[in-house]
Order: structure tokens, then sequence, then C-alpha cells
């Protein structure tokens, strides 16, 4: 079962995917009628509060309308430019990302 990490990550994941900029939305079809469905009910739960969560930090905002309409805003932006949803960096100190998600959200 994915937790709410992981969720998160594979939210940002996908605006990474289409080259999303500050203002760019997912596809809510794809969104509610691909992604959602194929969750379990209880990662579904997650799926919510994972997004609640990342509205609260200012990285993700709802758009009105039926379904789940999600926009990138500029600090989630940031965020996926600077790879720091993906998790552990390799790379040295002076490299550490603006965001990160730390501890085990469940």
């Amino acid at each position: 079962m994915k937790d709410k990490k992981t969720l998160k990550r594979e939210i940002l994941d996908q605006f990474r995917e289409i080259d999303a900029e500050r203002g760019d939305k997912l596809d809510p079809e794809w969104v509610q009628n691909v992604y959602f469905k194929q969750l379990r009910r209880p990662e579904q739960r997650l799926y919510l509060k994972a997004v609640d969560e990342l509205v609260v930090m200012g990285i993700i905002e709802k758009v009105r309308g039926t379904g789940l309409n999600l926009r990138l805003t500029l600090k989630g932006e940031m965020l996926i430019a600077s790879g720091a949803s993906r998790g552990p960096r390799q790379n040295s100190s002076s490299d550490a990302p603006l965001f990160g998600f730390t501890g085990t959200d469940g």
C-alpha cells in the first residue's frame, strides 16, 4: 500500500512529466478517472489528505469545479524544478534542495 509521502511524490511527478509551470493544471479527467481509480480505498483517503497537505504547504492549489482539479503554484514549480520531491539526492550539500518531504507520513 502506498503511503502519503509516496502519493505526494506521485502528484508532483505528474506535474513534472507535463513540464508544468506555475498556473498549469493536471488533467482532471486523468486524475479522477485513471490515477485516483487505480488506488485502493485506503490509498484514496490518503491521496485526499496528501492533496490537502500540499495545498497547506502552498505547493498546489485546488481549482473550483467538479472532480480533482489541481494547479501548480510558484512554490510547487520551484520544488519540482529542484528535483526535491524525488527523494534523497547524491549531490554535495551545497546542492541541497529548497524543499523536501521528511518523516514518515502515513
